[in-house]
This record gives C-alpha cells, sequence and structure tokens, in this order.
C-alpha cells in the first residue's frame, strides 16, 4: 500500500518503521489499526459464502432447483463455473461470453479480451448481472452468454439452482467424460480443406515415419484436425504441449494456447497455464499438416501432480457428439501372438501401410500383432470375394468361416477368398487378426462386391465394431 501505492499503509510512520514491521515478514502489523483490522477481516471474508435464503436447507435443494442442477451439468457450466468456489478465475482464464463491448474499456497496456470468471456462490445477493451491470436478473445474464441455448422451462430451473448455490452447495455438478479419444479428421492436402478421407476416434500420440496414417491418406501433403472435449482429472495447473513435424496450432476452450504452423522438423512446442478444476470438460481441437519426409504428430499435457509431459490419455479425451462410429474395433498388442492386455484400441477400417512407424500410441514399431472385428453389412445381394494384403501374417474370418489363412512371415502378399453369397443390407461377423515381425509393415482389407471388377478398401460405412 506504501511502496505501490503511495498511501500511508493506514497506520503511522512511527508504527511503520518500528522494529521489523516495514518488512512483508516482519513484526506483526495486527493491532496497530482499527481501519487496517478493518480491512484485513474484510479481505479474509472474501474467502466464505453466506447461505442463501432460497435453500430449503443446508442439506438440500428444492424440486425445481434438483432439476436445474442436471440443467447446470448437461450445459456444461462447469467449463467456466468449476471447482469448489464455482469459478474457474486464475492466470489466463479469462472469457468473453459476448458481452464486450467498446464502452468495456482496456486492460493496463493492452486489449480488453475476456473477463475474470465470478463465481456463482453469492449470485442470489449480487444483482445486477455482468461487468457493467447491463443484466438485470440471472435470467437475463444466462441468456447474454452466446454459446448457451436454453429453452424458457429449463431456463426458470436453472436459475432455481443458481440462487440455491449459496455457501452450502458442495461443487458444481459435471457429466462425466465418456473417454475413448478425439474425433480426427484426415485430408489429402496441407489445407485442411475439402472433405476428409478418413474418420475416426483417437489420442494423438503419432510417429508414422514416412508411412501414411492410414486408408487414402498419402503419405505427404496430407493435414488432420482433432476435436472434442478434455476432462480434467484433478483441479490445477495444467500446460500443453505438442510434438510434431510439420505445422501445428491447438485450442483448448476456445483460446489457441499453441500456433506453431510453419514447415519444421520435429519439435516441441509448449502452452501457457490453464487453469483446470476437476472433472471439468473444455473443448480442446489440435490442428496438424504434413508436407514431406517424416511426420510426426504429438499431444501431451503435464497436469498439477506431475513435473514431466506424458501423452493425455483416451480416457481424458471425448469425441465430438456424432461423430460416426463406422468401422472395426481394433485391438492392438505388443506381441505377435495377440495376448494379454491390449494397448491400443480405436475404430477403424482396415487399410494400412506403417512402413517401419508404429501404428499409434504405445504400440511397438515391430513385433504387435492387431485384432479388427465387428459386423460386416452388404451393400447389394450377390457374390462377395474378399482380399489381404499383409506383410507379416494375417488371418480372416466372415460369417464364422475362416476365408484367408497366411499366418507366416512374408514380404508384402496378396491373399484372396473363395466367393461368399450375401442379401443385400446382411449383417454377418468379421474378424481379421494380424502381426508384424519386423521391417515395413503392412495390413489391407479390400472386397470384391457383386458387379465389380475391381477390389477395394471395405468402407467404414460397411463396417460397424463391436
Amino acid at each position: 500500500m506504501r511502496n505501490l501505492a503511495g498511501g500511508t499503509g493506514l497506520m503511522s510512520d512511527t508504527d511503520f518503521n518500528a522494529g521489523t514491521r516495514s518488512a512483508p515478514l516482519g513484526d506483526r502489523k495486527a493491532g496497530r489499526s482499527t481501519d487496517l483490522d478493518a480491512l484485513a477481516a474484510y479481505v479474509a471474508s472474501l474467502n466464505t459464502f453466506d447461505p442463501t435464503p432460497a435453500r430449503p436447507s443446508a442439506a438440500a435443494l428444492s424440486g425445481n432447483a434438483t432439476l436445474g442442477k442436471a440443467v447446470f451439468a448437461s450445459l456444461n457450466c462447469a467449463s467456466c463455473h468449476g471447482g469448489a468456489g464455482f469459478t474457474n478465475s486464475g492466470e489466463n482464464t479469462l472469457v468473453n461470453i459476448g458481452t464486450l463491448k467498446p464502452s468495456s474499456g482496456t486492460r493496463l497496456y493492452g486489449a480488453l479480451t475476456g473477463i475474470d470468471v465470478p463465481t456463482l456462490r453469492d449470485v442470489w445477493a449480487t444483482a445486477p448481472y455482468l461487468h457493467d451491470g447491463s443484466a438485470p436478473t440471472l435470467e437475463a445474464a444466462v441468456r447474454a452468454h452466446n454459446s448457451v441455448f436454453v429453452g424458457d422451462a429449463d431456463l426458470t430451473m436453472l436459475v432455481a439452482y443458481l440462487k440455491e448455490i449459496g455457501g452450502d452447495e458442495p461443487a458444481p455438478p459435471v457429466e462425466p467424460g465418456t473417454g475413448s479419444g478425439l474425433t480426427a479428421t484426415y485430408f489429402n492436402n496441407a489445407t485442411l480443406s475439402g472433405n476428409p478421407t478418413l474418420t475416426r476416434i483417437e489420442a494423438v500420440d503419432f510417429d508414422w515415419g514416412t508411412g501414411s496414417p492410414g486408408g487414402s491418406v498419402p503419405v505427404d501433403n496430407f493435414s488432420a484436425r482433432w476435436s472434442g472435449t478434455l476432462t480434467a482429472p484433478t483441479t490445477g495447473s495444467y500446460r500443453f504441449q505438442t510434438y510434431s513435424d510439420y505445422g501445428v496450432r491447438l485450442w483448448v476452450n476456445g483460446a489457441q494456447v499453441i500456433n506453431a504452423w510453419t514447415d519444421h522438423s520435429p519439435r516441441a512446442d509448449t502452452s501457457v497455464v490453464v487453469n483446470l478444476s476437476a472433472g471439468q470438460k473444455v473443448s480442446i481441437q489440435m490442428e496438424f499438416y504434413e508436407r514431406g519426409g517424416g511426420a510426426v504428430a504429438r499431444l501431451r499435457w503435464q497436469t498439477p501432480s506431475n513435473a514431466a509431459y506424458v501423452a493425455i490419455p483416451v480416457s481424458a479425451l471425448s469425441p465430438l457428439a456424432g461423430t460416426s462410429a463406422n468401422g472395426l474395433t481394433a485391438s492392438y498388442f505388443n506381441n505377435l501372438s495377440l495376448s494379454g492386455n491390449a494397448v491400443l484400441s480405436r475404430i477403424e477400417n482396415v487399410d494400412y501401410d506403417w512402413g517401419n512407424g508404429s501404428p499409434g500410441p504405445g504400440v511397438n514399431v515391430d513385433n504387435f500383432s492387431v485384432r479388427w472385428s465387428g459386423t460386416l453389412v452388404a451393400g447389394s445381394a450377390g457374390a462377395y470375394r474378399f482380399q489381404t494384403i499383409s506383410d507379416d501374417g494375417v488371418r480372416l474370418w466372415v460369417n464364422g468361416v475362416q476365408m484367408i489363412n497366411n499366418w507366416t512371415d512374408h514380404s508384402p502378399a496378396t491373399n484372396t477368398s473363395g466367393t461368399l453369397t450375401l442379401a443385400a443390407g446382411q449383417k454377418v461377423t468379421i474378424r481379421m487378426e494380424y502381426y508384424e515381425r519386423g521391417g515395413g509393415a503392412v495390413a489391407r482389407l479390400r472386397w470384391l462386391p457383386p458387379g465389380t471388377a475391381t477390389y477395394a478398401t471395405i468402407p467404414a460405412i460397411n463396417l460397424l465394431p463391436n
């Protein structure tokens, strides 16, 4: 107060300079100034919240507020109003819900890009709302959020819950993350343009080397976008790190935290601190392009309890709502015998030339095996043939019958089945198993549908996971 504001510190010079009182950790200042004691008491009170009179009891919500609590969770309100304080206020957490305007002013030495998130624990007593007091009611404050769309009935229940939070509500409700990975879309260009040629659900932890990511994606000159939701396991400060060759950029909770959209050799880029609360769900999106040569795309984080950066597990990543789950269930094992626990599971079609790279997070470059299983849906009636291209061993079952068996070490080889007659729309089981001993790795599954002359990759739309 004296050094920065040029004031007296609410005490006389004699009291301030006595003993070591002028030092930050010197003699106690309590009891020397009535005004300073009052200010200290006020600041201490900011960590506590009074109970709200709207709540029936400290242990229970009203019926309407209980329904509103579910609305709060479904709208993911905890993405901003999370943690014990019902706010994710902290470093690098400014938010613009769409209410900033020229009259809002500026930050010190910079533009005003967002507002610190307020607590909801005392909203029952703090009208009017928003940074400029432009919302006279809680209903108006909720409607002011440009990303929140809520019907009148749900709004009534949500506001009832907000009014009953006070100091008694233990913590904000959050919907649990479903996990399994992010929605990945791959494009056959370096600009993320046009229609994707491959879509699947996965974590981002790849070193493709000089191979293709899969499907009909080329070895070079491709791009990818991973999108979905990240669920924080604990409360605290997080940092994110990408490892890429070539360009990469990353957004977390709508804010760009990494931008290295350039041609470069393998390198790490690290974000600023992002504060998250336990159970908080935030949007996450990573974009990447590959120009030529080796290709690497990894997404890591440093959690509050760890000093090292590690790959973000699929359990903390959820795909976009409505993402197609077509394809087969793939289970990857770090051995040649398909034994033990799978180290990677995802949904995909089977069309890979991994070259000398790994198939994905946690999978060996050599000495691994894979099982793809699910349901095949026939597009039209007639006789079908199936074909595998593999390096090394492969075997295939359709409708419970083994159609291909080349369970041997071999260089890239093509194996073709006999015919199988299916009705239009008929669903049959399909399972392909594969192992890779060493060197290059190839695994492709094709079919020859009725009325066609060439074998083609089985489209994901004709494959359903287990």
